[in-house]
């Protein structure tokens, strides 16, 4: 986020500069924390958002390449460890939160995640400690 955004300005910002798309209906559905064992005391707030139509052609660029998959071919192998725990809340529509703690950058050591019904106050205590 940039100084004085907020983070659904940065979402919509990122998705524009990383895909080359402008939302037009972008609606977020979790918060996920990110924990690395070479800094703890730095964990990521990660926002998911959903977004079903925008304005634009998907681009590659610097930060992603876009591929399509069918949904039962959802290359979860390939993907970061803690995917396959979220993307089924999210694909269910469903608001999340949850924490992933990850040892050697990408070893999925310990998670928690869970259905929200009030996404904004969870948000809010998972980040009062901060």
């Amino acid at each position: 986020m940039e100084r004085g955004e907020t983070v659904e300005a940065a979402a919509a910002r990122e998705l524009t500069e990383e895909a080359n798309v402008e939302a037009t209906n972008m609606t977020r559905r979790g918060a996920l924390r990110f924990v690395f064992d070479d800094k703890p005391l730095e964990p990521w707030l990660v926002h998911v958002f959903h977004c079903s139509r925008y304005d634009g052609e998907i681009a590659a660029s610097d930060e992603m390449r876009p591929e399509w998959f069918d949904l039962d071919d959802v290359p979860f192998e390939n993907m970061w460890a803690d995917d396959p725990y979220w993307w089924p809340l999210f694909l269910e529509e469903k608001e999340f939160v949850g924490t992933f703690t990850f040892t050697n950058t990408t070893t999925l050591v310990d998670y928690w995640i869970r259905e929200t019904k009030d996404l904004m106050l969870d948000v809010e205590a998972m980040t009062a400690n901060e």
